[in-house]
């Protein structure tokens, strides 16, 4: 028989012959007579796989007749269970496993053999089953090479927008992915970053929680980013739940990265285990240095004075010996001045400080000087006669950073302790030729308005007032100010005070400073139980509360509540009798 119509019995043997059309010609397997022998039987299984793959279920199910099956063992075969054919089929399965290696093997020397014993013509019968065959896998690698492609493409883009910060158009791209195909995990984790930075901030949560679960593997870096999470919110509350789950997370990780494992250090600390705490700082700190000053201030928490010493004159020679190949690297030079200044060199910690920002005047350089000389300001605090070397040291500050609030609310209260009008007088100096500097400095009016209005020349504070105002409009402090100077003067304008006053209690809702100051502005506008809710609140977060209680008294008696007037009276006489004891 042809080649080609044992290939057409091949196909036609799959689902079997029918029981009344039984004979040995049917049912016996045919040889294939094939001029390429073995590699053509098989090219023809590769070619009828997709049926066989379609009629494998009904086979097992006896719907069709198995090939194979002898005449006289047909009824047999017929009435077997379900259980029997599914074994029977799994044995015939496992057989062609085995023989697969062997065919494999032995099928192109079978090729060449048959090959070489056949004329053109026989060859010719092949060559469109090569070319099928060849077609079909091209066809499956160019669709399978075309995805790959695509989703490269966009993945690409996906990058380019989140490192653009462009992340609406990054979500635009992954719901393209997502119409044709699954993400995968890293694509899920950057998705959680898009839903995140995108405001959908449930969404972010729930596929950190589905990449990063408590109870399962899940996938490494989502539990990295769940545990600097964790971490970042328990150093703001403690919480033993979530203690709990930071560890899990971050074993779960598997990552040594710096990061990490100064959350492993965080934990540590939180469970009381101090040596691990180190051990993990100390490996994060052989990657940067940075985590030995960490090392250093935790272990002065601990009192281990000796050791803080020693991992701070490490921390000082690995810093040097960065500095040296890298004179202009500001971030260690801070980092070497501060393990300096640990060890109270100060003189030589001011030194390297200054040579940075003679050199490369940046603005960390600006900061970590104006923090600096701020600091020297407050060791000097006790030394109440030498009034003028803090304020020297405020001045240094104010060269470096003059954007530095924490150096003018030093300079008031200085201003304000001093008797030398001397002091007073080059604290004014100062500040006002920062105004005079080409950059706008709204802190500076703010600063000399108090010390203004503290020596009585209000008109002078209230101008300064409004010139920060309307410099830094936000600046919830020089709103806070002006509200209460506009309420305060012998024509008030209560009106905008209020206005001032609760942009400022909007902008800080627990700072009893302002809401003193919006009470205030209730009382004057008769808005007596305004002001008393105001005032209950400040009292907890206010200097003054003596004066903040005489209102809470007056507000009381004004609307008729004369028995909370009368306990608020008593304590105030009780806190007053405290004070003078």
């Amino acid at each position: 028989m042809s080649w080609f119509n044992a290939f057409g019995r091949r196909i036609k043997s799959l689902t079997g012959p029918s029981p009344d059309r039984f004979d040995n010609d049917e049912i016996q397997d045919p040889e294939i007579e094939s001029p390429l022998g073995g590699f053509g039987k098989l090219l023809i299984s590769i070619l009828v796989f997709p049926l066989q793959v379609l009629f494998l279920p009904m086979r097992f199910l006896g719907l069709f007749h198995q090939t194979g099956v002898q005449n006289d063992d047909y009824d047999d075969a017929h009435n077997l269970s379900l259980g029997a054919k599914v074994g029977r089929n799994l044995k015939s399965a496992g057989r062609f496993l085995l023989r697969l290696p062997y065919l494999i093997v032995t099928a192109p020397i079978r090729f060449f053999q048959g090959v070489s014993r056949s004329g053109i013509r026989e060859v010719l019968f092949i060559v469109p089953a090569v070319l099928m065959a060849g077609f079909l896998i091209y066809v499956g690698v160019q669709v399978f090479a075309r995805s790959e492609r695509i989703n490269n493409k966009y993945s690409k883009e996906i990058v380019a927008a989140m490192n653009d910060g462009e992340f609406a158009k990054a979500k635009t791209v992954f719901k393209r992915i997502m119409q044709d195909n699954e993400l995968s995990q890293p694509q899920k984790l950057q998705w959680m970053v898009v839903l995140a930075e995108t405001g959908e901030l449930d969404k972010a949560e729930q596929m950190l929680d589905e990449l990063a679960p408590d109870d399962a593997i899940g996938f490494a870096p989502a539990h990295k980013i769940k545990a600097l999470h964790l971490a970042s919110q328990l150093k703001s509350s403690n919480n033993p739940m979530k203690l709990a789950s930071l560890e899990k997370h971050l074993t779960k990780s598997r990552d040594e990265t710096p990061p990490i494992l100064d959350a492993w250090a965080f934990y540590y600390k939180n469970v009381d285990k101090p040596d691990k705490a180190i051990a993990a700082l100390t490996k994060a700190a052989r990657s940067d240095p940075r985590f030995l000053t960490v090392i250093a201030q935790y272990q002065g928490e601990l009192n281990r004075l000796n050791d803080q010493r020693n991992t701070l004159k490490l921390a000082e020679k690995r810093f040097r010996e960065i500095l040296d190949g890298d004179t202009f690297n500001n971030r260690v030079r801070v980092l070497l001045a501060n393990s300096i200044s640990q060890q109270q060199r100060y003189d030589e910690a001011e030194e390297i400080l200054t040579f940075g920002l003679e050199k490369k005047p940046d603005g960390l350089m600006k900061t970590a000087n104006a923090v600096f000389f701020t600091m020297r300001h407050d060791l000097e605090r006790n030394n109440e006669n030498d009034i003028g070397k803090r304020i020297q040291y405020l001045f240094k500050a104010l060269r470096a950073e003059p954007n530095h609030a924490p150096i003018y609310e030093r300079l008031v209260k200085l201003s304000a302790a001093s008797d030398n009008e001397t002091d007073a007088v080059q604290i004014r100096n100062e500040l006002q030729f920062q105004i005079a500097q080409e950059d706008a400095n709204p802190m500076a009016h703010f600063a000399l308005s108090n010390i203004l209005w503290a020596e009585g020349n209000r008109d002078e504070a209230t101008k300064h007032l409004e010139l920060a105002y309307k410099i830094h409009s936000k600046f919830n402090y020089v709103a806070n100010n002006l509200a209460w100077v506009l309420a305060s003067r012998a024509e008030p304008d209560l009106e905008r005070a209020l206005e001032l006053s609760e942009q400022a209690v909007k902008s800080a809702p627990k700072s009893g400073r302002f809401r003193d100051t919006r009470g205030t502005i209730y009382m004057k506008l008769e808005r007596y139980k305004d002001a008393i809710a105001d005032f209950e609140l400040a009292i907890g977060d206010v200097d003054d509360k003596l004066a903040v209680r005489r209102k809470l008294v007056e507000a009381y008696s004004a609307i008729g509540m004369d028995d909370q007037a009368k306990i608020q009276k008593d304590m105030l006489e009780a806190a007053q009798q405290d004070s003078i004891d």
